[in-house]
């Protein structure tokens, strides 16, 4: 009797089938790529709250990507984009090491590296405005801005309209604000405490009427003319006194309420 190989033949053509497909379902080694996107080495934050963004990439899927600081695990992100919290005025001044790890559904992980700056800024925390009503030279709204200078009288920063201090009004109140100081000449750059904790510095302050902050670029010194009013000066102090608030006022119309400290501004 003749056997038949049909059986043979479909078993052999069932391993011929399976084949390709083991192929692709072995084990994953391959780590993932990662980047931190947001930063740049040696970064200089000074934002209260700052968002980490991160570029991550795997040949299969990203599982999660972490954010570590000094090794410590602060936040993790489980879906795309991959944005990490630090809220960094919970830390000192100081140099950190910055790590995003990522890892894949096969637990591979890859990481970016990187150390970032904490430094504080000059803020202005609270402006009060008194005595208004009988001074018509401000108008209805008085917008102020507040130029600090070095002893010598050179221009160090201003905080005005772009930077926190605007929209007082004529009523005798008192506002809670974040003004932070912009150095010149572009005011593009936030003023840091280290670089006036040294020097003995004074405050001007002025009705912001049309040159406004960082005010012109060649005005790096006390005795150039502006077309605002000026409200009064203070006395000279330590710049490292604003590590702790300072309440100042001028001319009997505006206080202010000013120390170093991080902005939530960005």
């Amino acid at each position: 009797m003749k056997k038949s190989l049909f059986p043979y033949r479909l078993a052999a053509f069932a391993v011929l089938v399976a084949l390709p497909f083991g192929c692709n379902n072995g084990p994953d080694f391959e780590a993932p790529r990662v980047d931190i996107s947001s930063l740049n080495r040696n970064a200089v934050i000074s934002n209260a709250r700052e968002i980490v963004r991160v570029d991550a990439r795997d040949n299969e899927e990203v599982a999660e990507v972490e954010l570590l600081i000094n090794g410590q695990s602060l936040d993790r992100d489980l879906r795309y984009p991959w944005e990490l919290r630090w809220q960094t005025d919970h830390y000192f001044e100081g140099n950190y090491l910055l790590t995003v790890r990522a890892r894949d559904e096969s637990g591979n992980a890859a990481e970016d590296t990187m150390t970032v700056k904490l430094r504080d800024v000059i803020l202005i925390h609270e402006i009060e405005i008194t005595n208004m009503c009988c001074d018509q030279a401000f108008g209805p709204q008085l917008e102020i801005e507040a130029h600090l200078y070095d002893s010598e009288g050179r221009f160090l920063g201003c905080a005005g309209e772009k930077s926190g201090l605007v929209g007082v009004n004529e009523d005798d109140t008192r506002y809670a604000v974040e003004a932070y100081f912009q150095k010149p000449p572009l005011g593009l750059e936030k003023l840091l405490f280290e670089e006036m904790k040294q020097k003995q510095v004074y405050l001007k302050i002025v009705e912001d009427d049309q040159d406004a902050c960082p005010i012109q670029e060649n005005a790096t010194r006390d005795n150039v003319s502006s077309t605002d009013d000026e409200l009064g000066r203070s006395a000279t102090f330590a710049g490292e006194s604003l590590a702790s608030a300072r309440v100042m006022g001028f001319h009997d119309v505006v206080y202010l309420k000013i120390a170093a400290g991080r902005t939530t501004q960005p």
